[in-house]
């Protein structure tokens, strides 16, 4: 299993997205992973659950982990340095139950244009990395838009 994503940096420098390759080079590479589960990544675009979801953070920040920085701040996400949870003035339960689910309860505006698309699934946008991308979680990752499409197109689905 290997990563393309290179993401701007926390600091909001968009540079190091120029080293990105090509979405279709992107989509090529997973080419030798994807002929295995060609049929299990169709039905998965088919799932209604992603068609109808607003949630801003569909990953799994928050819901099977955290990060943990060496001053007691609890993060959702690393990509996501803004919002944290300061151990030191709480607990971790306090944290876990209270300060993540407030925050993976937040739901997308209504200019978010990702709802309700039907390679949502195909899809590896972030909330974070369209927050670092583009100072905005409504406002997805371009670049990661094409992947998606051209996996869509790849699998022969006619969904766009």
């Amino acid at each position: 299993m290997f990563n393309f994503n290179i993401i701007a940096r926390i600091d909001g420098d968009k540079s190091p997205c120029e080293l990105r390759i090509s979405p279709k080079e992107v989509v090529e590479l997973e080419s030798f992973v994807l002929d295995t589960g060609v049929k299990n990544l169709k039905k998965k675009c088919q799932r209604e659950d992603y068609l109808i979801s607003n949630c801003m953070f569909t990953c799994g920040a928050g819901k099977n982990r955290v990060r943990i920085d060496p001053y007691g701040k609890l993060f959702l996400c690393s990509y996501l340095p803004h919002l944290t949870y300061d151990l030191r003035q709480g607990s971790f339960h306090e944290g876990w139950y209270t300060f993540i689910p407030t925050l993976l309860n937040q739901e997308h505006t209504e200019k978010y244009k990702c709802k309700g698309c039907k390679i949502n699934s195909l899809c590896d946008n972030c909330a974070c990395m369209a927050m670092l991308e583009n100072d905005d979680f409504n406002v997805p990752v371009e670049y990661l838009c094409k992947i998606a499409h051209l996996r869509a197109k790849r699998l022969k689905l006619d969904v766009i």
